[in-house]
């Protein structure tokens, strides 16, 4: 269903930006990785980290 409204240019950026799987999944790995940075103040070494990421990968 179309507003009539002119999208805003953040919008159309968005848009074109996020046409393929792949980017939508990073974009959203980005969105969680904020989300998580909001709630946890908690600075993990650099070991920690590529310790975590071992568990994951």
């Amino acid at each position: 269903m179309d507003s009539g409204k002119m999208p805003n240019e953040d919008d159309v950026v968005l848009n074109e930006s996020l046409n393929e799987q792949d980017e939508v999944a990073d974009y959203l790995d980005y969105l969680l990785i904020q989300a998580i940075k909001t709630r946890d103040e908690k600075r993990l070494s650099l070991a920690e980290v590529k310790a975590a990421l071992e568990l994951e990968g």
